[in-house]
Order: C-alpha cells, then sequence, then structure tokens
C-alpha cells in the first residue's frame, strides 16, 4: 500500500531530505534506522521560522504516521543555507513479527500553534535480515571517501 502522502504536491519540505533510508541493523527483525534533514523550507525555497521541533514518526505499515519515535529541536532563526545534516534521529528497536518490510518513517514540522501535515516520508524500508551484501548508506559513503582519496593520492604520485 502506498504512502499517504504525495511529496509532489507539499508546499513546504525539508531541504536535504533523502527518502532512501536503510535498516542497519544486520539481525533478523531488528531495526536500526537513521534520518537526516535540514531546515524547512517552503514551496518558493524560503526558509520557514516558527517551528519548534520536528517529530519523527514511524508506521509499520508505511500508510500513516503512528507511532511517535522522537522530537528534535529546531533550530531556525537566521537560517539562510541548507545544511542537510543539520537534524538527524535514529529509531533502534524490534520490527514486529508480521513485519511486511513496508515500513516508513514520516517527518512532521511543529509550531508553537501545533502541527504541520507531515513534510516528509521514507521509501519503504525492508527488514536487513543480515542478508549478504548489504551495506549501509553511512559504510557506503566512507567506501566512496576512501576511493577518492585513493585516486587523487595517486593523481598527485604521477604528477611529481
Amino acid at each position: 500500500m502506498e504512502a499517504e502522502l504525495d511529496v509532489a504536491v507539499l508546499k513546504c519540505k525539508a531541504c536535504g531530505w533523502s527518502a532512501n533510508v536503510v535498516d542497519t541493523n544486520a539481525a533478523a527483525g531488528q531495526a536500526s534506522v537513521t534520518v537526516t534533514w535540514g531546515d524547512l523550507v517552503d514551496k518558493d525555497g524560503a526558509y520557514v521560522q516558527g517551528i519548534t521541533h520536528y517529530e519523527v514518526r514511524l508506521s509499520f505499515d508505511g500508510v500513516r504516521p503512528t507511532s511517535l519515535m522522537g522530537a528534535v529541536t529546531a533550530m531556525s532563526t537566521g537560517v539562510n543555507c541548507c545544511n542537510p545534516t543539520k537534524y538527524s534521529h535514529t529509531i533502534v528497536g524490534a520490527f514486529p513479527a508480521n513485519y511486511n518490510g513496508m515500513g516508513r518513517v514520516w517527518l512532521v514540522a511543529k509550531t508553537a500553534n501545533g502541527a504541520l501535515p507531515p513534510i516528509a516520508v521514507t521509501n519503504a524500508i525492508p527488514d536487513n535480515k543480515g542478508t549478504t551484501g548489504q551495506t549501509s548508506a553511512t559504510f557506503r559513503h566512507v567506501l566512496s571517501l576512501l576511493a577518492l582519496i585513493a585516486a587523487l593520492g595517486a593523481q598527485m604520485t604521477l604528477s611529481m
């Protein structure tokens, strides 16, 4: 079942949000999922003021943001550029016994007057289950950085 959020029609969104997150816990039935995002921007790219915090919500069926997994205090005053990793939250726990791999993480911005509609949702998150060849997004980034450093080092050696 699809998430009840059409990201194409959102009037506000988090700068730097990535919908592609993975379960980095290799134990079957156990989860460790980290989401990162930047400040809230409107449809014209202007930073939205007055956000007090962001709620990170989880839905195991992936349809609606249900379970509150945590809240992250917003620091949106004076923002003028996007830092896509300014905010972060990690969800650690167990998947339900009948988990079908369709769970999603939702981001809800809150103001002093209440909640905005959800501003972001991840793609479905399958249970890693220790699958051979699965690597976390962070580990893939580290490998890419190491490859870049090695390539630059080789280029510098050849040019000397």
